[in-house]
Formats: C-alpha cells, sequence, structure tokens
C-alpha cells in the first residue's frame, strides 16, 4: 500500500515516551570496548597463524615445544573467541537501544520477544551492559523485569484520544484573515488553517493540504 502524499512520515525521537535519550548511553564505554574486541581479534588471528606454523615445523622430538605453542595456540582462538563476542555484545547493544528508543519497548519480556532470546538471557545480558557502562542510569527492576531509566520506570506515551462528534468543534467558513477550515482525513475532527497551506491534527497528528 502506498503512503498517501499528504502524511507525514513517523518521527521517532529518543525520550519522547520512554524518558530514554542519548544521555542515557555512553559512546566512549562502547567505543572502548570496539576497540578492545578488534584488538583481542587481530592478536589472535595474527599470533595464532605464526603458532600454528611454527607447531607444523616442529619435530615430533620436541614435544615441549609442541607442548607450550599449543597453550599458545588456545591462547591465541580464545583471543579470537573474546573479539567475536564484544562484536556480538555491541550488535546487541544497538538493538536494544533501537527497540527502547524506538519502539519504546521496556519490559525484559518485550525486549526478548522481539529479539527471539530469552528473558533470563537479556536480563543477564543487559546487566552486564550496565556494568559496562554501556547504559548510563539505567536499572533493572528484578520484581517487574522493567527498566528503571532515569529513576523512572519506562513506559509508552498513551495515544491522544480521539474526539467524540460532540466534542469536535464546528466547521467555520474561511474568514477575512485567510483561514481556512478543514477535516482530518486521519479521525475526522475539524481544524482551521491558513488558505494553501498543510496542517497537522491537534488530535492525531494527521498532516492535511
Amino acid at each position: 500500500m502506498s503512503t498517501p502524499r499528504n502524511a507525514r512520515p513517523p518521527v521517532l525521537l529518543a525520550g519522547d515516551a520512554t524518558g530514554f535519550s542519548s544521555k542515557h548511553t555512553s559512546r566512549t564505554a562502547v567505543a572502548a570496548s570496539a576497540i578492545l574486541g578488534k584488538l583481542a581479534s587481530l592478536f589472535g588471528y595474527t599470533f595464532g597463524v605464526i603458532m600454528l606454523l611454527a607447531l607444523l615445523r616442529v619435530s615430533s622430538g620436541h614435544t615441549e615445544v609442541a607442548a607450550v605453542l599449543l597453550v599458545f595456540l588456545l591462547l591465541c582462538v580464545l583471543a579470537v573467541v573474546k573479539g567475536a563476542r564484544v562484536k556480538k555484545r555491541i550488535r546487541r547493544f544497538r538493538n536494544y537501544v533501537s527497540l527502547i528508543s524506538g519502539a519504546h519497548i521496556t519490559s525484559l519480556h518485550g525486549i526478548a520477544g522481539s529479539t527471539w532470546q530469552s528473558v533470563d538471557f537479556v536480563r543477564a545480558d543487559m546487566q552486564k551492559m550496565i556494568d559496562k557502562g554501556f547504559f548510563v542510569g539505567v536499572a533493572i527492576d528484578r520484581n517487574t523485569d522493567e527498566l528503571i531509566i532515569g529513576g523512572q520506570r519506562g513506559q509508552a506515551a498513551a495515544p491522544p484520544p480521539i474526539p467524540s462528534p460532540s466534542a469536535v468543534p464546528p466547521v467555520k467558513s474561511a474568514g477575512p484573515s485567510g483561514n481556512e477550515s478543514f477535516t482530518c482525513t486521519g479521525c475526522g475532527a475539524a481544524g482551521t488553517k491558513r488558505k494553501g497551506a498543510s496542517a497537522e491534527c491537534e488530535y492525531c497528528g494527521t498532516w492535511t493540504e
């Protein structure tokens, strides 16, 4: 279905419904973690290849040398795994931020359902991000599994009420001031706007030309 020409695309602003905004995340902490993850991956891949090549060249009689190389090779593998985990954690963090600020989801159950993860996983994952400083001023209510943002539980704002027919103001004809009446195509409410200009309905936010 095509978008109506007079419809304004929705704009999702962080903090307009849940109280969540950019001040509740730390770019410094996320960037530092990303750098450490990349360094771990670089170290693991680089020295892992070196250890593997050295291990292949060790003769069968040098078991002690082979054992030492195997230990270093294992450390390199662990570094690669660590780097991959950091990368995935940052990806999940950005997804959480999008769900909280964009979709206004502050329930761990809602976040878990949107990410195809268990509530226990999301709870532990977000708590680790809070401990690492990814989130600032955010806590988890263990009793309700709701996010507490800036000391308050986040909750989506209620949509504006649709006026009843009796509450709709009467349609006024165009006056000498150059205004004209219009009827909202979204909720049917009447309003007044300047001639030839677009106007936003004060009840539902639909734009009418």
